[in-house]
């Protein structure tokens, strides 16, 4: 039976002195020592801050006997963490704790692995935060309490260290410091808690400044109307609701609040949500300028004069602007600004592109930005770079300078160009002159898996490599719709083909990664059944012998193949049988 007079107002009055000295930077040192028992320089308050009834030590074990009990939470995290408390104790200690999933009496020790004495709701602990634990004392139980399964651990990793055998008689007790840890990083941006949830995993996710650590949160195994509550969390701690979107009955909704970004998604075919937090930017990507429909709306794939496979998509929007997906290889950039300026329709003279998109840091997908504001951008107007390269912290394929030199190189190219950089995020939508762009998938959808280039085993793998970070858009125009999907490749595959349990839906569609050991993504093509597929490469390298290839080209739905031996231009909508 749970206490009945263990109050809340002891127990969080407790907790919040006890985490106060955490939040608020300040440190109050044991005598004699100047880090943590792990050997950091770790955040903690003493019982000195608890309340005076709860300064005496808290006795584990007396001549050897246990007196003190682990008491596990309900979640696998909080069992997980006390089971790895029980077996540290028992090998460092010789002290064999019983481990509990109810509470005694208020007078009866207990270390308490989570949030539930007397059912004290999660978010009863506003001090919380996702990548740190805390404990907290009130009469005879110790509260150790985490919000991801992350911090659950080092609670169980580092708690031992503070708990001491005395030399003379034999007792365990715990040491008069109550231990505060960022155990995973601090959060750029708060994400509050959701109630009756343990989070799966909190990490770094891509941003548009390397010097921005966005954040991301998810959760498994959980329902809609989890998400809903979590939802309705947001909009009662006065975050807005500015943006929603669905399809494939995914459903993701985007808040605001005091400069921060919350974009919470949830992917029913795989119970589960996740939140990613970032500074507000400037402008929302679904409030872009948007000028009116004047003219045709066109799709060109550039000529590979180099047979270096670039990937370069330029649409001609209805208002005269541009926009593109991928800028190819160095040498490309003459071909882009080439084709734009013949077909400008801007009586200024200067070219106007509405957005570059670039899916994935690849040379022959990025590189021609750079040279195309170098040497033109004095000739042309540009509103956005868009991007969302995976975090350094989540792949180990290019060091940090590598990556963050890519990015860096793609936001100085924005700057010559004038224009504002937007990380992207999945379920976004923006319309230019009456065209819908929907982000489909970004690196922030692998959630808590590294691209290492590497499988479990150590061999390399396809499946974990940078081609799995790939942006893919979807582009409808007039009811017509273009999928444009840089190198996806099978590990992002797969959790597309999971995420889009519903159906994947495309007319035209680019093949993934050139045509290049991409088996995985024939489920893509095989749902969407499109009737035009653009080819980035050329016919002849186009390897028949992979079974990709062949199934592709043999393909009864589909009407057109274009390559990239000849530059190629349709307008939109486009009937393939029309010649």
């Amino acid at each position: 039976m749970r206490p009945k007079h263990l109050t809340v107002a002891a127990l969080l009055a407790a907790l919040l002195l006890a985490v106060a000295g955490c939040r608020n930077g300040t440190q109050t040192e044991p005598p004699g020592s100047g880090t943590a028992p792990d050997g950091t320089s770790g955040t903690q308050s003493l019982t000195s801050a608890v309340p005076a009834d709860e300064t005496g030590d808290f006795i584990i074990a007396e001549n050897g006997i246990p007196v003190c009990s682990l008491v596990a939470g309900p979640g696998s995290a909080e069992r997980t963490a006390a089971e790895t408390i029980r077996l540290k104790l028992k090998e460092t200690l010789g002290i064999d704790l019983p481990v509990k999933n109810t509470t005694g009496a208020s007078s009866d020790a207990e270390i308490v692995i989570g949030c539930f004495v007397d059912g004290i709701p999660a978010d009863a602990y506003p001090f919380a935060r996702y990548g740190s634990w805390c404990v907290g004392r009130s009469g005879g139980k110790l509260v150790v309490y985490a919000l991801d399964e992350k911090s659950y651990g080092a609670a169980a990793a580092n708690l031992p260290a503070y708990i001491l055998r005395s030399s003379s008689d034999g007792t365990v007790k715990l040491a008069k410091a109550f231990y505060c840890s960022e155990t995973n990083f601090q959060l750029p941006v708060a994400v509050p808690p959701a109630e009756g949830a343990v989070a799966s995993y909190v990490q770094p996710t891509g941003g548009s400044d390397t010097s921005k650590r966005c954040s991301q949160v998810g959760f498994r195994n959980v329902t809609g109307d989890f998400f809903d509550r979590y939802c309705e969390k947001l909009l009662s701690l006065s975050y807005e609701k500015v943006f929603e979107n669905s399809f494939s009955s995914n459903i993701y909704r985007t808040f605001l609040k005091e400069g921060e970004m919350l974009s919470v998604g949830y992917f029913p075919s795989l119970h589960q949500m996740r939140i990613v937090s970032e500074p507000a930017p400037s402008t929302p990507v679904w409030e872009l300028p948007s000028g009116e429909r004047t003219g045709k709306v066109k799709l060109f794939q550039i000529e590979d004069t180099t047979k270096e496979h670039a990937s370069c998509f330029i649409v001609t929007l209805s208002d005269g602007r541009y926009l593109l997906y991928d800028t190819g290889v160095e040498a490309t950039a003459d071909q882009i600004y080439d084709y734009m300026q013949k077909n400008n329709r801007f009586s200024d003279g200067k070219i106007h592109i509405a957005a570059v998109i670039i899916s994935h840091p690849h040379p022959d997908h990025m590189n021609g930005l750079a040279p195309l504001a170098s040497k033109y951008g004095g000739k042309i107007v540009c509103d956005a770079v868009m991007y969302n390269l995976v975090s350094v912290d989540m792949q180990s394929i290019y060091g940090a300078s590598e990556l963050n030199g890519r990015q860096n190189t793609l936001n100085e190219a924005a700057k010559k160009l004038g224009a504002e950089v937007f990380c992207l995020r999945a379920g976004q939508k923006f319309t230019l002159s009456g065209t819908d762009f929907e982000i489909l998938f970004t690196p922030d959808e692998l959630g808590d898996v590294k691209l290492t280039g590497k499988n479990a085993a150590g061999e390399s793998d396809t499946t974990y490599d940078m081609n799995n970070s790939c942006l893919i858009v979807r582009m409808t125009e007039s009811g017509q719709e273009t999928v444009f999907t840089g190198d996806c490749r099978g590990g992002e595959a797969d959790l597309i083909t999971r995420m889009f349990a519903r159906g994947f839906s495309g007319d035209i569609m680019t093949v993934a990664h050139h045509g290049f050991n991409v088996t995985g993504t024939l489920w893509l093509y095989k749902t969407a059944k499109p009737r035009v597929l653009f080819w980035t490469i050329t016919k002849d390298n186009a390897d028949t012998s992979r079974s990709f290839v062949k199934q592709l080209r043999a393909a009864d739905y589909v009407v057109r193949h274009f390559y990239e031996d000849t530059a190629v231009e349709i307008t939109l909508p486009y009937d393939p049988t029309a010649g």
